[in-house]
């Protein structure tokens, strides 16, 4: 599917960038980065919801919301050209990027917002590295 081809290759950057910056996503020596990948079609209610539960938790430090046309034109630096035209900006996700305090708890993020109406897919740098050589 499409989609699912496009989140993987946007994990991907994720992934180079969080592994970039230390040994198995660290950042900083804090955490991990965790994406929680939304639903082309989620409504504002549902990407308010997501951003508010991880406002919630403790051991999420920062988060950065990154629009379709963000992630659009991020794949469209990654893809190769003739991936990257089969791409529209609808079937593009929007996303939101976390660091976390203890990566020990990222299971259980990933577990908890997955189950949110408008949530597509959440990943984490150990994942999204073994996608990239898989």
């Amino acid at each position: 599917m499409l989609v699912s081809g496009v989140v993987l290759s946007l994990a991907l950057v994720g992934s180079v960038l969080v592994n970039s910056q230390g040994a198995n996503g660290a950042i900083n020596g804090r955490g991990a980065e965790v994406t929680v990948w939304l639903q082309p079609t989620a409504t504002v209610a549902e990407v308010t919801t997501v951003q508010s539960e991880l406002g919630k938790l403790s051991y999420v430090s920062h988060c950065v919301f990154r629009s379709q046309l963000t992630n659009y034109h991020q794949a469209k630096e990654l893809l190769s050209p003739g991936e990257f035209a089969r791409l529209t900006l609808a079937a593009t996700p929007a996303s939101v990027q976390c660091d976390t305090n203890h990566t020990q708890s990222n299971g259980e993020l990933v577990q908890q917002f997955r189950k949110l109406p408008g949530v597509y897919q959440v990943t984490l740098p150990v994942q999204q590295a073994h996608h990239r050589f898989h």
